[in-house]
């Protein structure tokens, strides 16, 4: 494209603003010069069209550079108006701390002002600490903000009990959580189930009731984490006892357990002959496995057993037709569906 310049009786410098509107260039020059013959004219001439813009509107000059907003009507983040809360952010405890530090805190200083609440307020009445607590699980705040005010202020503020004390009166999940850790249950899983377990007796809940109906038990950890647990709550409750609990997006991403599956799915991720759809099948195959207490190990020296376990498997658990398909490439093998046609 190429842009060329009609003098029109100024020496105001034109650019090239695009086109808005596209018509013959002699009709057009014809007709805003004899309207106004002292505005210079833009014309943009282009192998589909050829436009005759007037720089008096959409160029800028040279003189006085490009049309600012003013910096009042500009986009500005939010600040703090309360005058005690100003001089809290000008401290040299809260300047000594790295920016993401000091932010956390100035928004929870805006989260008070937004509650017209103030710090003073809230510190003479005793109440900081459920303040912080509210801001971080109703008002979306970093969890990183009651260290923040903590390191700033020399406070000791602690987390509600759901997420920071966790423990267990009732018997029944004393004794799940000591045979989790007989067990050797990943210390992540041991730590999520563990607050889990304690926010299910803080809705006045317990494991064996929940559990016995799986639909029940997933609403309600659907719930928990809605209320502020951590998502990886579910993975673990699904891996440590084999359950298949879903988000509220319908979706579970399974994984196996056992360390000789775990080997195997290095394997086939590491493979350059098995496609992303293959490692797929023979991780939920594997996950198959352990939701009915069987191992790969147990199962792949009789090839007859393991037929019959993928048929099932497929015909009966849903799993997909291609999952013997994968089995075969992952593994050398030669798995047959059955001959009376079924999966």
């Amino acid at each position: 494209m190429s842009i060329q310049r009609i003098s029109g009786g100024t020496g105001q410098q034109s650019t090239n603003t695009p086109a808005t509107t596209a018509t013959t260039t002699t009709a057009a020059q014809a007709q805003i010069l004899s309207s106004n013959p002292a505005q210079p004219i833009v014309t943009i001439s282009n192998p589909r069209r050829t436009a005759v813009v007037p720089t008096a509107t959409n160029s800028r000059s040279r003189t006085t550079g490009p049309t600012r907003t003013p910096r009042g009507q500009r986009g500005q983040r939010e600040e703090p108006t309360e005058a005690q809360h100003l001089a809290l952010l000008r401290s040299r405890n809260v300047l000594v701390l790295p920016a993401p530090r000091r932010s956390f805190i100035k928004q929870f200083l805006l989260h008070l002002e937004r509650n017209n609440l103030t710090w003073e307020g809230v510190s003479d009445n005793g109440s900081l600490e459920s303040e912080v607590e509210s801001a971080i699980h109703q008002g979306g705040l970093a969890r990183a903000t009651r260290s923040a005010i903590n390191t700033a202020f020399g406070l000791n503020l602690q987390a509600g009990p759901r997420l920071n004390q966790a423990t267990q009166s009732l018997p029944e999940h004393q004794a799940l959580m000591l045979s989790l850790r007989q067990n050797n249950t990943a210390t992540t899983d041991v730590s999520f189930i563990n607050r889990f377990l304690t926010w299910m007796e803080g809705q006045q809940l317990s494991w064996s009731i929940v559990s016995a109906n799986t639909a029940v038990l997933q609403t309600i950890v659907n719930g928990a984490i809605n209320q502020g647990l951590q998502t990886g709550t579910r993975a673990a409750l699904n891996r440590v006892f084999n359950l298949t609990l879903q988000g509220t997006t319908g979706y579970v991403r399974l994984a196996p357990f056992l360390p000789e599956h775990n080997v195997l799915m290095t394997q086939a991720r590491q493979s350059t002959a098995l496609q992303d759809n293959d490692i797929s099948r023979v991780n939920r195959f594997l996950c198959f496995l352990e939701q009915n207490n069987l191992s790969w190990s147990a199962i792949s020296t009789n090839t007859l057993q393991l037929e019959a376990i993928v048929s099932a498997a497929i015909s009966q658990d849903g799993l997909e037709t291609s999952t013997r398909a994968a089995l075969n490439r992952a593994f050398g093998m030669n798995l047959r569906a059955p001959r009376y046609g079924g999966a």
